[in-house]
């Protein structure tokens, strides 16, 4: 493949980090790629290098794969764990869509998010700031369950306004995403992780998952959604709502049995991998992009 990285630049000078891999597949004679392009937006407290064995198997089936570390996470710039307000991922993330599309225009676009990254998506989506074939959303943070919600509401508000910035932990543990050992263990020493979270941050994701759930009737695109069954962080009825009040005509759920918060970085994800890159295929009107191999 052809791995590149780079900085897409935001107000103020604000420095977001990405990546980009390609496959090594030649065009078609018309000058057509052969495969989609997968826009990847991680997970909150995490960064966008955590995907690379999906990305590196994406790649293998004939896919690009571009990446984007939210404002605030992995190598990109911004208070760990603070935003101003939702709309600051948002609009980074359609800025980032738009630049890789403008690089890869022959290739059909296929939206996909994890946890935040999911509710991030989706509100591109709803707000109607982005056209792709599909989109695929990971555990989406829609709500939290009621146990880790840290304080009601009207506090959880009145901290959004008088301390914003002020950096409390966010109690995400790698034992609650997956029970792959080595994972839990690379996740628990990752330099890139964070464990802080803000009220601000809490408050405006908040309401942006209740947004996100009253206008799921404005995603009429191909529809793909993952979700754990054993998930400890997301409120699996949230997901399932979602699902159900979408508007699309191509929709599916996959609620996987005994599976954490990240069942993309599970003990069976390779089959997952394969139902995600089978899904991606068929959206984008290709059939099979092209035979799995190793990089």
């Amino acid at each position: 493949m052809v791995a590149s990285e780079g900085y897409l630049l935001r107000e103020a000078g604000l420095r977001l980090y990405h990546c980009d891999w390609l496959p090594l597949a030649p065009t078609t004679s018309d000058g057509t790629a052969t495969g989609a392009l997968v826009v990847l937006m991680h997970g909150y407290a995490e960064h966008c290098r955590r995907y690379d064995e999906l990305s590196r198997y994406l790649v293998s089936r004939g896919h690009a794969v571009c990446r984007l570390d939210a404002r605030g996470h992995g190598r990109s710039q911004g208070q760990r764990g603070h935003i101003r307000a939702y709309s600051e991922y948002v609009g980074d993330f359609v800025a980032f869509v738009e630049s890789v599309v403008s690089r890869h225009p022959t290739r059909p676009l296929v939206l996909f998010g994890h946890s935040n990254g999911g509710l991030i998506a989706a509100r591109a989506v709803q707000r109607a700031l982005v056209s792709a074939r599909g989109l695929v959303l990971s555990s989406p943070l829609f709500a939290l369950r009621h146990g880790r919600k840290p304080v009601p509401d009207r506090v959880a508000r009145w901290l959004s306004w008088c301390l914003p910035r002020l950096p409390l932990p966010n109690r995400i543990h790698a034992n609650e995403l997956t029970h792959d050992r080595a994972l839990q263990a690379a996740h628990a020493v990752d330099p890139w992780v964070h464990g802080v979270a803000t009220p601000r941050w809490y408050w405006a994701t908040t309401l942006a998952g209740r947004a996100a759930l009253r206008e799921a009737g404005e995603v009429t695109l191909p529809l793909l959604v993952l979700c754990g069954e054993l998930d400890p962080i997301v409120d699996p009825k949230s997901i399932s709502d979602f699902h159900e009040r979408a508007a699309s005509v191509d929709k599916r759920l996959v609620s996987r049995s005994g599976e954490l918060h990240e069942v993309l970085s599970e003990l069976d994800r390779l089959a997952l991998f394969a139902l995600f890159a089978d899904w991606i295929e068929r959206v984008a009107g290709m059939g099979n992009a092209a035979t799995a191999s190793p990089l």
